[in-house]
């Protein structure tokens, strides 16, 4: 509840341990939130465990591409900071992750962004 921060923090916090505690019990690879606290806890037991994880989330509204130890931390950007219905002046962002069909190992992160919904303005890859 964004309304509340006091509330919406420890939402995040209990939220954040339960998603953990769901993905050593799935023993998954992937982990998509909106909101990056809610995942940060399952990212973390990943990172201490050198599990495998690819973890994508939105919200922050900028790009970034970190690797931590076995754990590929991606955020798109932004879609215009209000959706598309009121965007503000930042650039508009999305990301491409492949993965290798065989082995289903991750191939590939991409960061894109445009001026609008249709200009593009650059764009950066990692290879794995």
């Amino acid at each position: 509840d964004d309304r509340d921060p006091k509330l919406a923090e420890m939402s995040f916090s209990e939220d954040c341990r339960a998603l953990e505690e769901r993905f050593v019990d799935a023993d998954a690879q992937i982990l998509l939130v909106h909101n990056p606290k809610i995942g940060e806890c399952a990212a973390r037991y990943a990172e201490e465990n050198e599990l495998p994880l690819v973890f994508v989330w939105g919200h922050t509204e900028s790009q970034t591409f970190e690797k931590r130890g076995t754990v590929i931390a991606v955020s798109p950007g932004t879609s215009g900071a209000g959706g598309f219905v009121k965007a503000i002046g930042k650039l508009y962002g999305f990301a491409r992750v492949e993965f290798e069909v065989e082995t289903k190992a991750l191939a590939s992160v991409c960061l894109f962004l445009f001026d609008g919904p249709t200009e593009p303005d650059g764009w950066s890859c990692q290879y794995f």
